[in-house]
């Protein structure tokens, strides 16, 4: 069986594509890096900071919950999927996953602004104390990314007898964490980048975001 394409005019990485390897025996099974700050562990949320969660368009996405992966068919998968067409060479034709596949899925708007942010320079510790009404410590900060545990230890559990203002700011940790920790997880999966903290700034306008796109 031939280990590729025969013409390489459209499949053109082959010689570095995953499924040459198989071919040549590697049947080693392939293990991603994942990061579930809130999935596996404080699995429940306050029911105070559900209007919020449901407001912005993220109830149904904290609903998943903890999947477990299925290694085999992730490494399938890739061995299947080319990067020259964004798709899946599969025996019965080509496929790819749609963005209506995701909004399904995972409840996420993919229609509207699309979610930018920017790592320039500027004061996240000011930027904490507006938004989630706490400055991380010094040494719990590096750049735009601050530690998921001063996150978890400071916002994991809403006090009694809070205003409706703390709890827009529990809300906004919450799915900072969401986004931080499921969506743009940080490889090390110890930090998180602020920089999409400014877009949960206005309750009213996060929907407005194509956060599954």
């Amino acid at each position: 069986m031939e280990s590729g394409p025969t013409d390489d005019s459209i499949l053109y990485m082959q010689d570095r594509h995953r499924s040459g390897s198989a071919y040549e025996g590697d049947l080693s099974v392939i293990h991603i890096r994942r990061c579930e700050v809130l999935q596996r562990d404080g699995a429940h949320v306050d029911e105070r900071l559900i209007p919020y969660l449901e407001q912005s368009g993220f109830y149904t996405f904290r609903q998943l919950g903890f999947m477990q992966v299925d290694w085999s068919l992730i490494t399938a998968l890739v061995e299947r999927w080319r990067q020259e067409t964004h798709t899946f060479h599969l025996p019965v034709g080509e496929c790819s996953i749609t963005l209506q596949d995701v909004e399904v899925l995972s409840g996420l708007p993919v229609d509207g602004l699309p979610v930018t942010c920017s790592t320039k320079t500027r004061n996240w510790s000011e930027l904490c104390g507006s938004l989630l009404g706490r400055v991380p410590p010094a040494n719990y900060l590096k750049g735009a990314r601050v530690k998921t545990k001063w996150l978890r230890d400071n916002f994991s559990v809403v006090p009694d007898n809070v205003n409706e203002f703390t709890l827009i700011q529990y809300a906004r940790a919450y799915i900072l964490m969401l986004v931080g920790g499921c969506l743009f997880s940080d490889v090390s999966g110890t930090w998180m980048y602020l920089a999409f903290l400014p877009l949960l700034d206005n309750f009213c306008e996060i929907r407005t975001y194509s956060w599954g796109g």
